[in-house]
């Protein structure tokens, strides 16, 4: 996987959670793409236009930690837990790639919660899971599809991976990392969204 750089996938963090976001680039402006359910959890009220949350990327967790950033034009697009937002933190935005095909593999990258806190307090493990798509299927009342996938995962526990970006094989985000749809019987299937 090429064509990204690590400073495309960012940590939000409030209210005692975080998850995942990362940067495309959408009518000539660097945009933030995430899942609404992380900025919910983040303590951002739900429908919100603007909001304030900590933001950092792998090199700045480590070095100086999160720093509160404006969160602006946040569009919510609920019936599919899609988020789009602006904000003034720096950021290598993604290329947009195409929709995937069934049996597409690919890649997500994340923040997800540490599997010693003891050792990393407040810092989220970036970790790179490999995934394949199973299949397709739109949203109801939307324009984006679902998108059905197999992660090959060591963990079950997948939190703080919400609003991972869904890589192609050209280093393209291709999607957004929602979560599982059956926790009960550890995880599989994912599901994600398209840009």
């Amino acid at each position: 996987m090429e064509g990204y750089k690590i400073s495309s996938i960012i940590r939000l963090s409030g209210n005692n959670s975080w998850g995942t976001a990362f940067a495309v680039e959408l009518n000539n402006k660097i945009n933030f793409v995430t899942a609404g359910h992380v900025l919910i959890d983040c303590g951002v009220a739900a429908n919100a236009h603007n909001a304030q949350l900590l933001m950092c990327d792998d090199t700045q967790q480590f070095l100086s930690g999160p720093k509160l950033f404006d969160l602006t034009n946040i569009r919510w697009e609920n019936n599919c837990d899609y988020v789009e937002f602006e904000s003034d933190f720096p950021a290598t935005p993604f290329t947009i790639g195409s929709t995937p095909s069934v049996g597409d593999v690919c890649q997500m990258t994340g923040y997800l919660y540490s599997l010693n806190p003891r050792e990393l307090p407040d810092c989220g493990v970036v970790i790179n899971l490999s995934a394949t798509v199973l299949m397709l299927q739109a949203w109801q009342a939307s324009n984006r599809q679902a998108i059905h996938l197999d992660v090959q995962t060591p963990v079950v526990d997948m939190s703080g991976m919400s609003g991972a970006p869904i890589i192609d094989s050209s280093g393209s985000a291709i999607g957004v990392f929602q979560g599982s749809l059956n926790k009960q019987n550890g995880g599989a299937p994912y599901v994600a969204t398209t840009l």
